[in-house]
């Protein structure tokens, strides 16, 4: 009878052998980079499409912030002439 550590008795047949546990800590320890490696690449992914989320926001503040300064263009076009006609019609009446 083999003892694990705490030293309690293992039923033989239960244990693996050395290279069963070697390709099973392999496969884990590859297991764990390529999940590593998957998180990494979500990571980039969500990145890139936050930042190319963050320049269409921009270009669209920018085309919000023209669209802006030509209505105050207007609003002072419409205001002037209003104020000629006003003091036009003043004048006339």
């Amino acid at each position: 009878m083999i003892r694990d550590n705490p030293g309690r008795p293992v039923p033989e047949g239960t244990l693996k052998e050395d290279s069963e546990i070697v390709t099973t800590n392999s496969y884990i320890e590859l297991v764990v980079k390529s999940n590593r490696t998957v998180f990494s690449m979500t990571a980039a992914i969500v990145v890139a499409y936050d930042f190319s989320k963050i320049l269409e926001l921009e270009e669209e503040l920018k085309v919000v912030g023209n669209n802006m300064k030509s209505l105050e263009i207007s609003e002072q076009e419409v205001s002037s002439v209003l104020r000629c006609h006003t003091c036009t019609w003043l004048m006339d009446g």
